[in-house]
């Protein structure tokens, strides 16, 4: 549906009205709304981790656990609708595709930083070493994925595929 313009000759003075023009007179009104209402829906997300992660080499500790990669205080209310890890490789460094493992990550959320706890019941994870795989869904904790004004939200790699240098990972929510 689109706007249509009402020709100058169906509203000439004098002239009785037409069904056809409050028929035109509708549908703009419909179309005006949808376009409101699409908006408004794309206006409520909230993008909490959109981000390529390289070089996890260099950082990762002994274990394959980095802790707190990415924070976020979050300004509003909001939950999260979406979590994604993917596996990537085969970049401009030359990296290689990893060759065991899982890959895995959580978020933690909490009102102070001392206190941070898993919003996951199921955390995310990949298996497989393909470039751009990833992980299925998940599975919250009972209102985990609600977050809280003023909250922190907190991004862990909790295991690292053999061989692993890059990920991305695509965290979002919805007011």
């Amino acid at each position: 549906m689109a706007f249509t313009t009402i020709p100058a000759a169906d509203i000439e003075v004098g002239k009785p009205t037409k069904k056809s023009i409050f028929d035109k007179i509708k549908a703009n009104e419909d179309d005006h709304e949808t376009r409101i209402t699409n908006l408004s829906t794309g206006a409520n997300k909230v993008i909490v981790f959109n981000s390529e992660v390289a070089n996890l080499i260099q950082y990762v500790n002994g274990s394959g656990e980095l802790t707190r990669l990415f924070l976020y205080k979050a300004d509003q209310a909001f939950s999260i609708v979406n979590v994604q890890v993917y596996v990537l490789h085969g970049g401009p460094d030359g990296d290689v595709a990893p060759t065991a493992g899982t890959l895995e990550i959580d978020i933690k959320q909490g009102t102070d930083l001392s206190s941070m706890n898993t919003i996951f019941s199921i955390k995310p994870s990949v298996t497989t070493f393909g470039n751009g795989d990833t992980n299925g869904s998940v599975s919250f904790i009972v209102d985990g994925e609600k977050i809280a004004q003023g909250d922190w939200v907190q991004l862990d790699i909790t295991n690292l595929q053999t061989g692993q240098t890059r990920i991305y990972v695509d965290v979002y929510g919805e007011v």
